[in-house]
């Protein structure tokens, strides 16, 4: 019986003739010589490749950076789809009016009551409306009063006015 060494693998002539033939003639090799039966072709290989661990990490690496751009790529793109994008645009509207009304009533309440304290000098306006209208007003962790002759005070620990 026929054998064909290729590399490390061996094949046996009678039922691989034809598909090596068939494959040979696809690729575009002229098959020049018929092979006897009994006959021995050793067809020498040279570098056969096998991945070492190095290569393997070097196509490891390249496959997940390929899939993160991919990845990448799709979400910017549905991000950026128009019915996306006008989605988010009425939700930040939704999301400011509620935080504009949510101000409103915070505003609201500091102004009915004077003793609420005012820690952000963003709400610096509403102190001084305060003190107009109830005489007091509590900022920044301090009680300040607005005296009868209009003199601006707050009150030490021993209770002593302390005029600004």
């Amino acid at each position: 019986m026929g054998v064909i060494l290729f590399g490390r693998w061996q094949f046996n002539i009678n039922e691989t003739l034809t598909i090596c033939t068939a494959l040979l003639s696809a690729y575009g090799y002229q098959v020049l010589m018929e092979l006897e039966k009994g006959e021995i072709i050793e067809i020498p290989v040279e570098n056969p490749t096998y991945f070492t661990k190095a290569k393997q990490q070097e196509i490891g690496i390249i496959v997940f950076c390929s899939l993160t751009i991919v990845l990448l790529l799709l979400t910017i793109t549905i991000r950026n789809k128009p019915e996306n994008v006008a989605r988010r645009k009425v939700l930040k509207e939704a999301e400011n009016e509620k935080n504009q009304e949510a101000r409103e009533n915070y505003i609201k309440d500091l102004m009915a009551d004077p003793y609420i304290n005012i820690e952000s000098d963003k709400y610096f306006g509403i102190h001084q409306n305060r003190l107009r209208e109830h005489r007091a007003s509590a900022y920044q962790g301090r009680i300040y009063y607005l005296g009868k002759k209009g003199g601006l005070y707050y009150r030490s620990s021993t209770g002593t006015r302390i005029y600004i």
